[in-house]
């Protein structure tokens, strides 16, 4: 008697997750064909996505959920990324969901958004600010990060000739004017500073970069104020004179 072994085939599900409170909707993926599991990592998890925003905001029994298709896991990704385009389950839709990422194969492999959804990223992050908890994570996670010789040149190449429009720099400049450093920063600043020395290169690269360089009339007058203020805070800062009382010799 011959015997036949068909292939096991493995299915996880695709399950879309509702906000009562709002109508938002999340699209996400599970490699078992029950989400249960997942859900309760759902629950458990303490990042700072949206979706994690509004479970901690409004409640989980606020939300509900349910499986949308059980398919062969190498399929997941790409049902994942067609149900969140047909229930718009994007941060940048209109009126848009709690997916923050791309549910697509395709998300990190020469991906090019549209001007549209450039637009409708920017408009959903206007005002959103970082909690401190969030930002001591990143300051955490960063400490003691080193980035390698190779992503330093590809950083380098990738600036190489970009300039700035006079409307991106008008716009530093108007946030940056009247803002000052703290003590502390500037303290900061000194010690990393100390005792650190240019090298010849560096210094003839500058040297190279500013042949012919003319300041305008604003920028000398701007310099000239600049000075002026830090010679009167000097003299400010300065202790009184005092003289001596003149020796008179018997």
């Amino acid at each position: 008697m011959n015997f036949i072994f068909m292939p096991l085939i493995m299915n996880g599900c695709i399950y879309l997750i509702t906000c009562l409170q709002n109508n938002k909707k999340y699209v996400g993926q599970h490699n078992k064909p029950d989400p249960k599991e997942r859900w309760a990592a759902h629950k458990r998890a303490k990042d700072d996505f949206p979706f994690q925003r509004a479970l901690k905001k409004y409640g989980i029994s606020e939300f509900t959920w349910e499986v949308l298709l059980i398919c062969p896991l190498d399929k997941l990704t790409e049902m994942e990324g067609y149900y969140a385009e047909v229930f718009e389950t994007y941060i940048w839709d209109s009126p848009g969901g709690y997916n923050a990422l791309w549910c697509s194969d395709k998300r990190c492999i020469g991906l090019k958004l549209t001007p549209e959804h450039i637009e409708k990223i920017r408009q959903a992050n206007i005002g959103r600010k970082r909690s401190p908890e969030a930002c001591e994570k990143m300051r955490q996670a960063n400490l003691g990060r080193k980035v390698s010789p190779e992503t330093k040149e590809k950083i380098r190449q990738a600036t190489i000739g970009r300039k700035n429009s006079p409307e991106a720099i008008e716009k530093s400049r108007q946030a940056k004017l009247g803002s000052t450093h703290s003590p502390e920063a500037r303290a900061k600043i000194s010690k990393t500073h100390l005792g650190s020395k240019h090298t010849t290169e560096h210094i003839e690269k500058r040297r190279k970069a500013n042949l012919g360089r003319k300041n305008s009339p604003e920028a000398i007058e701007n310099m000239r104020i600049v000075q002026q203020k830090r010679r009167n805070q000097h003299l400010v800062q300065l202790p009184p004179l005092t003289f001596a009382a003149p020796y008179n010799a018997m």
